[in-house]
């Protein structure tokens, strides 16, 4: 091992090694910011998917009694699938 060492400090200054260094680093570190903040994107949708789900049941149980009476209830029916579509559109952008 120490000859491998001798050997590439023949072949190349301090210099060349801590700029050769500096990009590995950097090539870390790009790594790392990736993974993290794919956990955390996952983190987040596992703790929002369960909150998302009962919102969407309760908007659908609504809907569904709505559509008991169509005529009656069409502008609820409209605020109810408005509501369902920005929650998805949550979902999604989680």
């Amino acid at each position: 091992m120490k000859e491998l060492f001798q050997y590439l400090l023949k072949l190349l200054n301090l210099t060349d090694l801590a700029s050769i260094a500096s990009i590995a680093g950097l090539l870390i570190t790009i790594s790392v910011l990736h993974t993290i903040r794919k956990m955390c994107t996952e983190f987040l949708f596992r703790a929002r998917v369960p909150d998302l789900h009962r919102r969407l049941q309760q908007h659908a149980g609504n809907i569904s009694r709505c559509l008991q009476d169509h005529d009656g209830f069409q502008e609820q029916i409209d605020e109810e699938l408005a509501l369902v579509r920005a929650n998805l559109e949550s979902f999604k952008g989680i």
